[in-house]
């Protein structure tokens, strides 16, 4: 017989003195019901007077249950970036999500922070109000850039040298110099090529941000048609829990925000093709002697500076195919990926000093990162910054689900409530379990509710609203939702800035791309203010351990910082090849090496490279098949 937990409380409270003074609750007893004995009774006396089955909620409370939270968390989940025609990964992708939230969390937002760098770079390469026309090297680089990013969602094939595989990527994104075997008199076929890629990548990303947007705001809405529920019926079990439950959900809409920023392609597979095609064409370039020695010529570089490609015509050593899976969005466990590894060394050797408008010498600039910002542990690198993400995710699912501890601890019975199990287990089978168990009252049983397992546990209150108003349960209520209010909050916040801070760099319009990024600087401009505190830390600790270590660690930072000015004397760009060549000059100097054109951040760099022609004759690789190449 399901239980009437009202009635039996008045019977309890009012019966006859044998029945009380069987079943009162003589414990300890902690928390705002420290002086409510009159009302406490024990496990025995609740199945007695109550009844052992479950007092499951009437229907129109868990009805209002399921159109407040169900619903909304629904609207969530399928608003993930889950890919077509895969149902089996994605029953495993979302049991990933919602089961280890804190490791998909750090995997998103590590992701999140490298796209951000690459928009970053793209951002500083030119003046304040210096917006290039599409098809100048400003435009080209951003490509590149654009394109790193995409690589750094997929696995890289077990296997791959490290080394090899980062010097080869920097070539095939970097260089504008080298020629591809199908087009072996056109110069710029490299560059074509990757703009050619990179509009295609930028067609097939997925939109949809604004539905997800709005399947958050529902859930922000129900959340606070819960708060205000829960606070003008405080105390009761029924009315914590159901709070509890959008306090215990509330990193979801943070993680699903962020997967949107993160967001993957339509067709993952297909991307990954073409990818591996524009890797597979630069390896098979590099290996024929005509094209090598062509592009040796035009850099001024020697056979000794590419003594690292002797793997690159064994198959099996180097594997045809450079990437693998995809593995973003925490698809893949330790999912570190490809872009992070050149970005650093591109920033702490050349970029990080330079500061803004570090694309003015664009001959240096390109060949310091082609040849000098190499990683000596090339695409095998961890960086220990890293640790910020992971801590951001331990904030906002931490932050999130304090606020349902709270509430179901100092919710009578004064213990660890049961809602909160799931996340000592972090089973997504259990968390679903308890979310609807709990919408349906499953856990209104006397065992239950007085909490049999724990210490502190082991009695049931029968107090009214004005008793828990009169002793202080207004004050912790209001503590767990402020927490889980303020986590969520910065938490969307954060997923907002880094939206609209990077949307220029995947914009498939190339003018609307230059308006958001005029609005990005005008934005960060009018904000710098913000960040002076951490700034002045960073380079105070940098000082400080730089005078510990006694000058063997860096005195400035080695990241690149968002500025609006330029330096002043900003240093002359220095790089040295493997044979120890030592190149250095202005920009002018550069012109003159390599094909005495004037080829500026602002000019068409497409079009003059297509200028030069060089007659090659034909001569195919031993290890790349000329058929092969021509598919691509």
């Amino acid at each position: 017989m399901r239980p009437d937990f009202e009635a039996c409380g008045q019977e309890f409270i009012r019966g006859s003195k044998d029945i009380y003074s069987h079943y009162v609750y003589t414990g300890p007893v902690r928390g705002v019901l420290e002086s409510a004995e009159a009302s406490l009774i024990t496990v025995e006396g609740c199945r007695a007077l109550c009844g052992t089955g479950t007092g499951y909620y009437p229907w129109k409370d868990s009805s209002n249950s399921i159109t407040t939270w169900v619903l909304p968390v629904i609207g969530l989940i399928v608003q993930a970036p889950f890919e077509s025609n895969q149902a089996w990964q994605t029953i495993l992708l979302l049991a990933r999500w919602i089961g280890s939230p804190i490791a998909v969390l750090s995997y998103i937002l590590w992701n999140i922070k490298v796209t951000g760098k690459c928009a970053l770079m793209v951002d500083m390469a030119t003046k304040y109000n210096e917006y290039p026309d599409s098809g100048s090297e400003f435009s080209i680089m951003r490509d590149s850039l654009y394109i790193l990013a995409i690589m750094n969602q997929y696995s890289v094939t077990p296997g791959v040298p490290p080394v090899e595989a980062e010097r080869l990527l920097r070539l095939a994104l970097f260089s504008n110099l080298l020629h591809l075997p199908v087009s072996r008199d056109d110069p710029a076929s490299l560059v074509n090529k990757r703009t050619e890629l990179a509009s295609n990548l930028r067609e097939d990303r997925k939109k949809g941000v604004v539905p997800v947007f709005v399947s958050f705001l529902w859930f922000v809405f129900s959340l606070g048609l819960t708060i205000d529920l829960a606070f003008s019926d405080i105390g009761t079990n029924q009315t914590a829990h159901n709070l509890a439950i959008g306090f215990l959900m509330g990193w979801l809409p943070i993680l699903v925000l962020a997967s949107t920023v993160d967001r993957n392609l339509v067709s993952a597979d297909a991307i990954r093709t073409k990818l591996n095609r524009l890797v597979y064409d630069v390896r098979c370039a590099l290996l024929d002697p005509e094209i090598l020695s062509i592009y040796m010529r035009d850099t001024r570089m020697t056979p000794e500076d590419f003594s690292w490609m002797h793997c690159l015509g064994d198959w099996d050593t180097f594997p045809k195919d450079l990437f693998g899976r995809f593995g973003g969005q925490g698809r893949s466990h330790w999912h570190y990926g490809v872009a992070h590894p050149l970005l650093a060394g591109i920033e702490s050797k050349f970029m990080a000093e330079y500061g803004r408008d570090w694309l003015r010498q664009g001959y240096a600039a390109r060949l310091a990162i082609v040849v000098g910002s190499r990683n000596l542990n090339g695409l095998k690198m961890f960086d220990p910054r890293m640790i910020w993400q992971i801590l951001a995710s331990v904030f906002v699912i931490g932050g999130s689900v304090s606020g349902a501890f709270i509430l179901s601890w100092f919710t009578p019975t004064i213990t660890l409530n049961i809602i909160i199990r799931p996340l000592e287990a972090g089973n997504t089978v259990w968390l679903t379990y308890t979310v609807f168990a709990q919408t349906l009252g499953a856990f209104q049983t006397c065992d239950c509710m007085a909490s049999t397992w724990t210490k502190d546990g082991g009695y049931i209150d029968f107090e009214k609203y004005q008793y828990y108003a009169a002793h202080g349960v207004y004050q912790t209520w209001g503590i767990a939702t402020g927490v889980s209010l303020l986590v969520m909050s910065v938490g969307l916040a954060y997923i907002v800035f880094e939206y609209c801070t990077q949307s220029h760099l995947s914009t498939e319009d190339y003018n609307r791309a230059m308006n958001g990024l005029k609005h990005t600087r005008w934005f960060k401009k009018h904000t710098r203010f913000i960040r002076i505190v951490p700034d002045v830390l960073i380079n105070w600790g940098k000082l400080f351990w730089h005078k510990m270590t006694r000058g063997k660690s860096r005195r400035h930072r080695r990241s690149l910082v968002w500025t609006v000015a330029c330096k002043k004397n900003p240093p002359v760009i220095d790089v040295r090849s493997e044979s120890g060549l030592r190149m250095q000059g202005t920009e002018e100097q550069w012109r003159n090496v390599f094909s005495g054109r004037r080829q500026g951040s602002g000019t068409g760099l497409v079009s003059s490279l297509s200028g030069r022609r060089n007659s090659l004759p034909p001569a195919p690789s031993m290890f790349c098949d000329r058929d092969d190449l021509e598919k691509g």
